[in-house]
């Protein structure tokens, strides 16, 4: 019994013997890398092993670089700059602002407030369209005092849609001899667009919308003699136009 006792602690001796030397070569080799690293060499090995990392950095960028540009010589046979055409080059979107309509139409219903509209392109320009629609003596329509030619004007709102209605103005020409506007009923009259070429305005030829319905004026002002009633002579259909 008392010789495994021995037996034991002899082992035990020699596992702390054998720690204790581990521990002591551990910490002699930590010192003597700290101090290899404080000696005068080491700053200048360390340098030199950086500038080698960077150096083969950038050669490793220039090989991919002329690996770049080969595969794109090798793409283009001609070894000339290959630009692609884009799309938004050559077109362009439309659609996403107000579009001006307008026509010229005639107005009913005004109770001797009307009259007789000068000559005129607008005169001329309603004259044809009375006759497309099969009118007949369109001049004893027009001089009659009960109705007066206008002016429509309309804006098409953005992405209208076929069957939206939107408001519509209604004016009558300045060389207008009719007075006012009030309770007067505008017929059905196309819109077109209008257009500017070489300064001069015209109506492009297809129909956008159609125009009609009561019209709505201001109060006006009492009658001055030798005074027009500005406010009697313009007014507005809401939702008087379906495209």
């Amino acid at each position: 019994m008392a010789n495994r006792m021995s037996a034991e602690t002899v082992g035990d001796r020699r596992h702390r013997l054998a720690a204790i030397v581990c521990l002591l070569g551990s910490l002699w080799l930590t010192g003597c890398s700290t101090g290899m690293l404080g000696m005068p060499g080491a700053a200048l090995f360390s340098e030199r092993l950086a500038d080698k990392s960077s150096a083969e950095k950038s050669e490793d960028a220039k090989k991919a670089g002329k690996s770049l540009r080969r595969k794109k010589e090798e793409d283009n046979d001609f070894g000339s700059r290959v630009e692609t055409p884009l799309l938004s080059e050559y077109i362009g979107m439309q659609g996403d602002g107000l579009v001006t309509l307008k026509g010229v139409g005639l107005v009913t219903g005004l109770n001797g407030q009307g009259g007789d509209p000068a000559p005129s392109g607008l005169r001329t320009q309603l004259q044809n369209e009375m006759a497309r629609r099969g009118v007949k003596d369109a001049n004893r329509i027009l001089s009659s005092p009960d109705t007066a030619m206008v002016v429509v004007i309309a804006y098409l709102p953005t992405m209208c849609r076929k069957g939206q209605k939107f408001d519509v103005r209604v004016v009558l020409p300045p060389d207008a001899r009719a007075k006012s506007l009030k309770g007067g009923w505008l017929l059905e009259t196309r819109l077109f667009e209008e257009h500017e070429i070489n300064n001069q305005v015209s109506l492009r030829p297809q129909e956008y919308a159609v125009a009609g319905g009561a019209i709505l004026t201001g109060l006006g002002v009492e009658e001055v003699r030798g005074e027009r009633q500005a406010e009697l002579m313009a007014g507005t259909i809401p939702g008087g136009a379906i495209s």
